[in-house]
């Protein structure tokens, strides 16, 4: 079994936010090799727009999400908004949401220090947040 497909199987499995170095330690492997084949899957699988599903880099963290487009439908199977798994990392954004409302991603990664675009999708995927436009600013950004 190759290196790309192992990670794919174990990223798969474990259905949460995985850390790269944790990876490279269970593959005997560099971290430079499973960003590597990570990259290679997204290229190869992932990126595709015939994919329902995209792969997600974040904070030294891999995860499998569901595409924005697809969550509407996943909502009527699977309504995560009854009992949602938040981690302290997905509190801490949440918090920061609650607290600033009207407040941009980039401005969330600018108080946490890191990157923040998994959790948000997580936080809109558990229907706890939406996107409400863009903010005025001399240069438009998302708002969530």
């Amino acid at each position: 079994m190759k290196i790309h497909e192992k990670l794919e199987a174990i990223i798969f499995f474990s259905g949460e936010p995985i850390a790269i170095e944790l990876l490279a330690e269970t593959l005997e492997s560099t971290k430079e090799e499973i960003f590597e084949n990570i990259e290679k899957l997204i290229k190869e699988k992932y990126s595709d727009e015939n994919s329902g599903i995209e792969l997600v880099v974040t904070d030294g963290l891999v995860q499998f999400v569901a595409k924005k487009e697809a969550l509407e439908y996943i909502n009527k199977i699977f309504d995560k908004r009854t009992n949602p798994k938040l981690t302290k990392a997905t509190m801490e954004v949440l918090s920061i949401i609650a607290y600033n409302e009207d407040i941009t991603r980039a401005e969330i990664e600018n108080i946490r220090g890191v990157s923040s675009d998994a959790i948000i999708y997580k936080l809109i995927e558990y229907g706890l947040v939406k996107e409400s436009g863009k903010k005025e600013t001399p240069r438009k950004t998302n708002g969530v």
